[in-house]
């Protein structure tokens, strides 16, 4: 596995999981319902990924606001 904009370890980024989510869709359209459970668990990791990135936003603004209260503080010294 490589690290990447989902943090450690996940082995692919959103925009590669919202690709394939796209293909199953395709896929189930085309041939039919008995791939609705590959749609599902596509839908599943969608979401998942979705907040890893999100959680690595809200982590990193957490970061940045005591980074700048830091750089405020010393300022006002």
């Amino acid at each position: 596995m490589m690290a990447d904009s989902l943090g450690h370890g996940h082995p692919y980024p959103l925009p590669v999981i919202e690709q394939e989510h796209e293909l199953v869709a395709r896929i189930v359209v085309r041939y039919g319902v008995v791939y609705l459970p590959l749609l599902d668990r596509m839908g599943r990791e969608v979401v998942q990924a979705k907040r890893q990135v999100e959680g690595s936003a809200r982590a990193q603004a957490v970061l940045d606001g005591y980074a700048k209260r830091g750089r405020d503080e010393a300022a006002s010294s």
